[in-house]
């Protein structure tokens, strides 16, 4: 059995708009950057200061979009502190690599963040890079 390769805990802070659009980059980086999907898959966008890839497989988009709106709601409504996202290997189910994000949602009920947004971006383009 190979070892997993477990990123260390990344705490996210912002609205919950903006840590969903977080997931949303984050989600399309990691499958850039494992191979996951061919490179030619990808669209070039920039977003916070930084030039990031999105993938532009219908499916996929399909699969992303109710997922991450249901992770708004939940972070809207405060009911989620913790999202973990696992590679794992498509035959044998074994994890390769496994990320933890923890959640600091700072708005609530739709209310706009406290934390100056450009800074909540900087932070996210950080991470993401």
């Amino acid at each position: 059995m190979t070892e997993t390769a477990v990123r260390s805990n990344i705490t996210l802070k912002g609205s919950a708009q903006m840590i969903r659009e977080f997931f949303f980059y984050g989600i399309n980086s990691i499958l850039y950057q494992r191979g996951i999907y061919p490179s030619d898959n990808f669209d070039r966008v920039k977003q916070y200061g930084i030039t990031l890839l999105v993938n532009r497989d219908h499916k996929l988009q399909q699969f992303l979009k109710p997922l991450l709106e249901q992770v708004e709601h939940w972070l809207s409504k405060r009911l989620l502190k913790k999202l973990i996202l696992v590679l794992s290997d498509v035959s044998t189910k074994e994890v390769l690599e496994r990320w933890q994000f923890d959640i600091e949602n700072e708005a609530i009920d739709g209310e706009e963040t406290t934390q100056d947004e450009k800074k909540v971006k900087q932070g996210i383009a950080d991470v993401i890079k």
